[in-house]
């Protein structure tokens, strides 16, 4: 059943105004979920407020399932974006808090898990081969990525995957270095790219 937003709505506007105006891709990456196994054990880190969450619980309809975001780990009530940032617009300019982004996907999420905590340091916290698939849409940074990309490789199954967002060909800059690092983690680990497309990332090891 959709999860009724109403009330959360009226009690965060800026929750509001920021899911009417996002553009959250789902169709674009409805490619990429068809590709995870049904009924599986997942993660999506990086969570936001929670809808692709609600988009991937209803698709992969999986048996155990994490969301996990660092949210306020760091401190402060919201997101600061610096002045002229381009993802001000994506956080309401400021007005979006943690809590209400956190109580969206925790809404979103059902009677799944929801987790505020690193990328990296949750994904060590993990038993090894406990996973099925890990969905990463986090910080962008080269370096964050690539160690999450690591990690992610340690507690997936055989035959599971490593998926993802925002891997554009020509990305540059800090928070743009996915497409890099899936290049240079492929090159030095078992893992090849089998699905590319619309920023959308699939990786798979090379058995």
């Amino acid at each position: 059943m959709k999860t009724d937003m109403a009330t959360l709505y009226a009690r965060y506007p800026a929750l509001a105004r920021v899911e009417r105006r996002n553009d959250h891709r789902l169709q674009a990456r409805l490619a990429l979920v068809n590709r995870l196994p049904k009924r599986s054990r997942g993660a999506e880190i990086g969570v936001f407020t929670g809808v692709f969450t609600e988009f991937l619980i209803a698709n992969v309809k999986p048996v155990e399932f994490w969301a996990v975001d660092a949210w306020d780990i760091h401190g402060g009530t919201a997101w600061e974006p610096p002045k002229g940032a381009s993802w001000s617009a994506y956080v309401d300019h400021g007005n979006l808090t943690y809590e209400a982004a956190r109580a969206a996907a925790t809404a979103r999420a059902g009677l799944h898990t929801v987790v505020t905590a690193e990328s990296v340091a949750w994904l060590d916290s993990r038993p090894e081969g406990s996973l099925d698939w890990v969905y990463l849409d986090t910080s962008h940074h080269y370096d964050a990525t690539l160690a999450e990309l690591a990690a992610a490789a340690r507690v997936i199954a055989h035959g599971g995957l490593i998926t993802g967002d925002d891997a554009w060909e020509g990305d540059a800059g800090p928070n743009f270095g996915v497409l890099t690092a899936i290049r240079d983690f492929t090159r030095s680990h078992p893992w090849e790219v089998s699905y590319l497309d619309r920023g959308q990332f699939v990786l798979r090891r090379d058995t």
